[in-house]
């Protein structure tokens, strides 16, 4: 007995059937000829035959993609964790760099001013600085000329030299430090904190005069370097001091 399928078959075209989550595909069929279907074995059941011409497509659940925003969250996230990182690296290495300049300029400040006792001619406290234009002072001089000035910025020093009035410069025991305000206050300062170390007799800072006991006023002497507004003077003892000069 022969079963016909109802209606013509085109070249080309499918059949699809669903069931139990499977899609079925049916193979493309030849043309048949007028309205009458292919003719198909009764021995073969309709379920077997649509079985033996099908390929069956399993059905994939659609994955689900991180929404937009977490990525562009995360990825805000790492950026800013990376620019934290350098800059919390470039933060420590500037401390370590400042650290270590700091470190460089105690070291320079203990070796010219480091509490050492001021010799005769040793140079003791010398940083490098150029004593050149002192001329043939004491030695002792020399010494309290490279402890201030190394201290204080090594400004231009001055030493001996002719003098119109009475002086300790001809003798080579004075010297002129050419400072502004500022540093000839610390200049003047620390001399006198360090008196007997360095052998300082007296200094002269800004029209007047300290030997010690206090600073008093100087007489107008009609000019900024004449009343030592410019300079800081100081005058030393006739003999070598002994002892250990104090970190101003």
């Amino acid at each position: 007995m022969v079963r016909s399928l109802p209606g013509p078959v085109r070249h080309g075209s499918a059949l699809a059937l669903a069931a139990g989550g499977v899609v079925a595909v049916l193979g493309a069929a030849a043309p048949l000829s007028g309205s009458v279907g292919a003719a198909l074995p009764t021995s073969t059941s309709p379920e077997a035959r649509l079985a033996a011409d099908t390929v069956p497509v399993p059905v994939i659940p659609a994955q689900r993609g991180a929404p937009a925003v977490e990525m562009t969250a995360l990825a805000d996230a790492a950026r800013s964790a990376g620019e934290h990182a350098t800059a919390e690296a470039e933060r420590q290495q500037e401390q370590a760099a400042e650290a270590a300049r700091a470190s460089q300029a105690e070291e320079r400040a203990k070796q010219a001013l480091g509490g050492r006792t001021l010799q005769t001619g040793s140079g003791s406290t010398s940083c490098g600085m150029s004593t050149a234009s002192l001329g043939a002072v004491k030695p002792w001089v020399t010494d309290a000329v490279e402890f201030l000035g190394c201290r204080f910025g090594e400004p231009r020093t001055l030493g001996v030299g002719s003098r119109g009035n009475a002086s300790d410069h001809p003798s080579g025991l004075a010297a002129d430090f050419m400072v502004g305000r500022a540093s000839g206050d610390a200049i003047a300062d620390c001399a006198l904190q360090n008196m007997q170390a360095l052998g300082v007799s007296y200094v002269i800072w800004q029209q007047r005069i300290n030997d010690g006991s206090g600073w008093q006023a100087m007489e107008d002497r009609g000019s900024p370097t004449a009343n030592h507004e410019d300079h800081v003077h100081v005058s030393f003892a006739k003999s070598a001091p002994s002892g250990r000069p104090v970190t101003c």
